[in-house]
């Protein structure tokens, strides 16, 4: 049991370094989402396809381990979790696995919060964005024009245009 153990207590401090390096990255992409740097926001796209793949490893190293465990202990899989190893190990790999578990729990808590943030300064960008569009398609149309019979033709008429809006 001592080895399993220890190989899981591995696994999960080596999803926790990884999760760190998810919120760091993620309020890297904060600022650089507020500062509009389209270059390094690539770069950060790419750093998190990357983590993305190593948690993808982390997750199946740390199923294989639970697997096994349950295998083991005559367990079945879909109850064997972090908590339940814990309550069947002595009391220092016990606290370690719920230390761990309390910290990735944790971490994946400030993983959303600073995700919600990213998304919604990237939904206001793309306001933004389309709003500009608006504006400089507004810019192009004339307010008013001929038709052929030389009457004005006012379908364009009731669009604004730049000059129209507050800043």
């Amino acid at each position: 049991m001592k080895t399993i153990v220890l190989y899981l207590l591995r696994v999960l401090d080596e999803e926790a370094k990884h999760l760190e390096k998810t919120l760091k990255l993620l309020k890297e992409k904060e600022k650089v989402l507020i500062k509009n740097d389209l270059n390094k926001l690539e770069k950060i796209i790419a750093s998190e396809r990357e983590l993305f793949i190593v948690f993808r490893d982390i997750e199946d190293s740390r199923k294989s381990i639970v697997q096994l465990f349950a295998e083991r202990y005559g367990m079945e899989e879909d109850v064997c979790n972090i908590s339940r190893i814990a309550e069947m190990t002595d009391d220092a790999f016990s606290s370690k696995l719920e230390e761990s578990r309390g910290k990735i729990n944790l971490l994946v808590e400030k993983i959303n919060v600073q995700n919600e943030k990213c998304a919604a300064l990237l939904r206001k960008s793309i306001e933004l964005t389309n709003f500009s569009l608006k504006l400089i398609a507004g810019v192009a149309r004339d307010k008013e024009t001929y038709g052929r019979k030389g009457i004005v033709d006012n379908t364009l008429s009731n669009k604004k245009i730049i000059l129209d809006y507050k800043a």
